[in-house]
């Protein structure tokens, strides 16, 4: 039976993550994860797409608050309850301001102008389109990515080097032997929470990022994906890989928790 193999949460969008043991499953995700994001001076999330250093920021949750590592410097974020719209993606979002020493300290390192704000509990966003109609948080779109241990090592020979799996940044992976398994997954019954896999997950150039430095050091892994996991229905278009879900029952989430497949679909086309 497939098990639960790591959870992962990135507190801050776009920035390094953490492995946990444990998590709670809330329906905009699991806990402390994306409510946190930077934004330039116009109030735009910034990610490493376009921001690769982004990668060399470091995320901790201590003592129940959000704890930042800049150049080697722990910064615990404080919040000043000045708050804005800012922008991630389409969605137009109310959230908080942090502190000016925090702020300052990003600002350095990014060279430019930016603010770090949070998602508190005046913030509202849903998903958007057609896919799922429920609370989500400055993820890049659905509450949870779930990728299976499986699916790497295939594309990882397909690869011809090895790749790690935080390159895709997934929330929950799933160790399972047999490759994209989870092409044909529905609902899942993962320790006390259950899960939907709505919609498969595009990957862009960040793949190819050495998620310790944010270097394009792996363009191998975009080869690979284009020549295994092109989506092969144009409702969603490009190269696939993991699948975007939602929470339908809320609960606790441990590493090595069974996963039940409640209900299966019929496999997602790749070409």
């Amino acid at each position: 039976m497939p098990t639960v193999a790591s959870l992962h949460i990135y507190p801050v969008k776009s920035c390094r993550g953490i492995a946990l043991t444990s998590s709670h499953a809330e329906h905009r995700g699991l806990t402390w994860d994306r409510r946190a994001m930077i934004v330039d001076s116009q109030g735009t999330f910034l990610t490493q797409r376009t921001h690769g250093n982004m990668a060399l920021i470091g995320t901790a949750i201590i003592d129940s608050k959000l704890v930042l590592v800049i150049d080697g410097r722990r910064i615990v974020a404080s919040w000043s309850g000045k708050r804005r719209l800012c922008r991630v993606w389409n969605d137009n979002v109310n959230v908080e301001y942090a502190s000016a020493a925090i702020n300052n300290a990003l600002s350095e390192f990014m060279e430019q102008p930016v603010s770090l704000v949070r998602m508190d509990k005046q913030t509202s966003r849903k998903t958007s389109g057609s896919w799922a109609d429920t609370d989500v948080s400055l993820s890049d779109g659905y509450p949870l990515l779930i990728t299976t241990t499986g699916s790497l090592r295939a594309l990882s020979q397909r690869a011809g080097i090895p790749l790690e799996m935080t390159q895709f940044r997934p929330n929950i992976v799933i160790d399972c032997e047999t490759p994209w398994q989870e092409d044909n997954w529905h609902r899942l019954q993962v320790g006390a929470v259950e899960i939907e896999l709505v919609k498969p997950c595009t990957r862009c150039q960040v793949t190819t990022l050495n998620p310790e430095n944010g270097q394009a050091e792996r363009p191998e892994t975009m080869k690979a994906l284009i020549d295994q996991r092109r989506s092969g229905d144009d409702r969603i278009k490009g190269v696939l890989f993991g699948w975007n879900a939602i929470v339908r029952k809320t609960g606790e989430v441990v590493r090595g928790d069974e996963v039940d497949i409640l209900e299966t679909r019929t496999p997602w086309p790749v070409k």
